[in-house]
């Protein structure tokens, strides 16, 4: 049987069989234990629970007052290791246990390629271990069954279900979600090969964001030191109408069909570049010809919400520019 919401006046109440109360011998009274948990209301996939598609495994800590039990070489990772700006992969801990540890303890080794998600301090880290590894009582280490789901699928699923965990965590000091939770957590369950496209087609996307991410990094280094170059350099200052010509646009409706683009403020892109589509077009005349660009003419946004915005003018194709941009 299912647990259902009611509504109790202002206030929403859930049903939960009694059997259900007793299930695993945990008489948890906390409303969110047996509410209905997944991360899609309209799935094409068949939705399953997460250990029956995967084995949970419960983290522990080696009795730290006996030293024989730690400087092992067995990894042993904590939630304290897992935050998101490291990576999906975890390779090394920065303690370790020895196999007296790991014997005298709750602690457990999952194999490489396996999934650790952090269950308190907080709920929702992620990780996939890169070697054999063992972890603490704030983890779950998660075995997905490789015949039917892959490891990476796993991650990125639960990297977007963080709050639904989160809100099945129960505790008063700090929240913890519990393997018997976690157990039961719904996630879909496409079949192998469209997880892996699935798969490649997030990690291609994260790819094109890392490099634009190296890109920022390396232009922001370029203005740094741009800017510091100056310091300690004497020069003059002037103003810009001193050493360019300044000259605000043509103003005209644009057309479909013409013999000279038309350049306006939307059709540069946000990183400066001239866009190749939705072009607009004038008819060359006397009247406009003054405003045609020459090859690294310097236009500027000087009005709406992106004003300011530049472009260096590199094209070969013969075009004007439209009176809210100044040359």
């Amino acid at each position: 049987m299912t647990a259902h919401p009611i509504a109790v006046g202002n206030c929403i109440s859930i049903t939960v069989p009694k059997l259900k109360l007793a299930e695993d011998g945990e008489y948890n009274l906390t409303a969110g234990r047996y509410q209905e948990h997944t991360g899609f209301t309209n799935c094409v996939y068949d939705l399953v629970k997460l250990g029956d598609v995967a084995e949970i495994i419960n983290g522990g800590t080696p009795d730290t007052k006996i030293q024989e039990n730690w400087n092992g070489d067995i990894e042993w990772i904590t939630p304290a290791e897992m935050d998101d700006s490291k990576g999906i992969y975890i390779t090394q801990s920065k303690r370790k246990i020895s196999k007296l540890g790991l014997e005298n303890s709750s602690a457990h080794i999952i194999p490489k390629g396996s999934v650790i998600l952090s269950t308190r301090a907080p709920i929702g880290y992620l990780k996939i271990n890169e070697n054999p590894t063992a972890f603490n009582q704030g983890c779950r280490g998660i075995i997905p069954k490789k015949d039917i789901l892959l490891s990476k699928f796993l991650y990125f699923y639960l990297l977007t279900q963080r709050e639904n965990l989160n809100s099945l965590g129960t505790g008063a000091t700090f929240k913890e979600l519990s393997a018997t939770m976690l157990k039961q957590f719904k996630i879909p369950l496409p079949p192998l090969e469209t997880q892996k496209q699935i798969v490649a087609e997030i990690e291609n996307k994260q790819q094109a964001i890392d490099n634009a991410r190296r890109t920022i990094d390396l232009l922001e280094r370029e203005r740094e030191y741009f800017g510091s170059s100056l310091n300690g350099v004497k020069y003059e200052e002037v103003m810009l109408s001193e050493v360019c010509e300044i000259k605000y646009g043509f103003t005209d409706s644009a057309k479909e069909k013409g013999n000279t683009r038309f350049i306006r403020i939307t059709d540069i892109d946000n990183n400066g570049k001239l866009k190749e589509e939705d072009k607009k077009y004038l008819d060359l005349n006397k009247e406009n010809k003054e405003y045609l660009l020459k090859k690294n003419d310097l236009l500027v946004a000087r009005t709406g919400a992106t004003f300011g915005k530049t472009l260096i003018f590199t094209s070969d194709e013969p075009a004007i520019y439209a009176s809210y941009l100044i040359k």
